[in-house]
């Protein structure tokens, strides 16, 4: 399975006299610029890993300094997670740039093997070199933007039908989470992106926090099937 996805924070804004909308992006997790072809994990199994066998996890930081553009809390904690799988398949998380003629400079690229299970967690939680949760890292952002937040956008791809889930954290550990259903495209090789775009409320970020303030925001992407996924920002 292949999966490009974009998702952005944005805000809609009627324009006078027409019925249509124009689309403005309010805030920028990531734009995968930061750690380009340095940040990432490739775990290639040894053996079989079956669902008795204990979990086999990797972590890895990328620190992009203080006064970073482009990277929320400017510090990313990548997790790969395999539960099932085979002797010599190849599970793989990576930061990429992109060639010259792209729209997006940089990208995030994961890949599961058929049968097998595995989970991918991109973690924004302040520069902690750790991938321990600190509910307060990012220092209480506003994911409404002073209320002007409407709408995430996804421009996404799919051979199989997919759900990510987007976790925001406040200060004293409430959570909401989105669950966002991505369903299988007509053909996920031949796509204009235009067509792939797809818009939710951004009220379906539903929970317990505050969105007002955020302290740290993770992105889950769970297969339990052959994919290849490729996420161009968040």
């Amino acid at each position: 399975m292949k999966v490009t996805l974009f998702f952005v924070l944005i805000a809609a804004i009627a324009v006078l006299g027409q019925g249509d909308f124009d689309l403005v992006e309010r805030i920028v997790l990531d734009d995968f610029t930061n750690g380009a072809n340095t940040h990432g994990i490739s775990i290639t199994l040894s053996a079989d890993l079956g669902v008795n066998d204990p979990d086999r996890t990797e972590t890895a930081m990328f620190d992009a300094g203080s006064g970073c553009t482009g990277l929320l809390g400017c510090e990313r904690d990548m997790s790969l997670t395999i539960f099932i799988g085979l002797q010599g398949r190849t599970f793989s998380s990576d930061i990429f740039t992109t060639p010259a003629t792209y729209y997006f400079d940089g990208e995030w690229a994961v890949s599961n093997p058929k049968n097998s299970e595995s989970e991918f967690i991109l973690q924004y939680d302040g520069r902690d070199n750790s991938f321990s949760l600190d509910t307060n890292g990012l220092g209480n952002v506003d994911l409404t933007d002073n209320g002007l937040v409407t709408r995430i956008r996804l421009s996404a791809v799919t051979d199989l039908d997919t759900a990510y889930n987007i976790i925001a954290y406040s200060p004293n550990g409430q959570s909401c989470t989105a669950s966002i259903d991505v369903l299988t495209a007509g053909n996920a090789y031949d796509y204009d992106y235009n067509d792939s775009f797809v818009f939710f409320n951004f009220d379906n970020l539903a929970g317990g926090c505050d969105k007002t303030n955020i302290g740290a925001i993770e992105v889950e992407l769970f297969s339990n099937d052959a994919l290849d996924a490729i996420v161009r920002q968040i």
